[in-house]
């Protein structure tokens, strides 16, 4: 661009966080002289400013300010997951929009694995032995599981469920993806199945797991034919959205499960009179999967990359499919 960019920023919950993201900001601005950020120190400050920017990066982009921004082109969001970020008339703009999607594989994908090793070492087991001061070896032993040779079942093959399913490959098991749109190339070893397939696949799974976006069609798709057509035996990880699952189902079948991870719930935090927290074979990692202690730096960092990009006339990374909404 030949102009200058004014970047609003709404992101920085702490003075820690933007304390940090203000020394990211002087290094880029070192180095970019086409660019001035506006750092608001709260939603007040941000109307203020959004009249005249060009791009917004934060968490939400409401109404309020969609109505003042006039000379906008670009939105991109912090978090991966944007459904609670979209609406109408935001879909309906000329905007760009943008997500950090591309931030959080690696850090997902190691959950995923810590979950299945979790069940699969037999550690739900050993820890509970450990707070009896019971030794029991044999028994132990005899719950083991070996992932090589699995059938894993990824439900969504986005930017997370690739590098899941590539380190499930490159760790020995059979890994089948449910993809929107099936004519897309992928990763080697990976065999691609459409929504169709779902339950003819459901009952040849070892491990099912969930990175599917929130839309109306997978709001409640996780329900009574879901987990009844679920093997013996089966792990279900949830690294998805909580509203995808109907609780009362998978709590029905549960017991028949080797283990269960979710990191989203439907009601976050999830209430102390939830029947979840009782189940015996339940991991809850409480919406964790994708945050790590330095998230605000990396998104900001991941913005910055963007925004280069958009200056240099490119397109960014992470755009949202408005008409799919994710």
């Amino acid at each position: 661009m030949n102009r200058e960019v004014k970047v609003v920023i709404g992101y920085g919950r702490s003075e820690e966080d933007r304390t940090a993201i203000k020394s990211l900001l002087r290094e880029f601005e070192n180095k970019r002289r086409d660019v001035r950020f506006i750092l608001a120190s709260d939603k007040e400050e941000a109307l203020q400013e959004i009249g005249d920017a060009h791009v917004y990066f934060g968490f939400r982009f409401g109404p309020e300010l969609l109505d003042k921004a006039h000379e906008l082109l670009w939105v991109h969001f912090s978090s991966a997951g944007v459904n609670h970020a979209l609406y109408p008339t935001l879909l309906k703009s000329s905007l760009l929009l943008s997500s950090s999607k591309g931030l959080h594989p690696p850090y997902i994908s190691e959950h995923i694995l810590a979950g299945i090793f979790y069940f699969y070492a037999d550690f739900d087991r050993i820890v509970a032995l450990q707070k009896q001061k019971k030794w029991d070896k044999t028994g132990i032993v005899r719950e083991k599981r070996l992932l090589q040779g699995k059938q894993v079942l990824i439900l969504g093959l986005g930017h997370i469920g690739k590098a899941t399913a590539q380190r499930l490959c490159h760790l020995g098991a059979v890994v089948h993806g449910i993809k929107k749109h099936v004519d897309e190339t992928y990763a080697d070893g990976v065999t691609i199945h459409s929504m169709e397939e779902l339950f003819k696949l459901l009952p040849q799974a070892d491990i099912v797991i969930d990175i599917l976006p929130l839309t109306d069609e997978t709001r409640g798709l996780m329900g009574k034919d879901f987990f009844e057509s679920m093997r013996d035996e089966a792990l279900f990880i949830n690294v998805g959205r909580g509203e995808h699952v109907v609780e009362e189902a998978l709590l029905a079948e549960a017991p028949r499960f080797r283990g269960i991870v979710l990191d989203a719930t439907s009601r976050e935090p999830l209430p102390e009179d939830s029947p979840l927290w009782d189940l015996p074979n339940i991991l809850l990692t409480q919406h964790t999967s994708g945050d790590f202690a330095d998230y605000t730096e990396k998104a900001t960092l991941f913005f910055l990359e963007n925004l280069e990009r958009f200056l240099d006339g490119e397109e960014p990374e992470g755009l949202i499919d408005k008409n799919e909404g994710y």
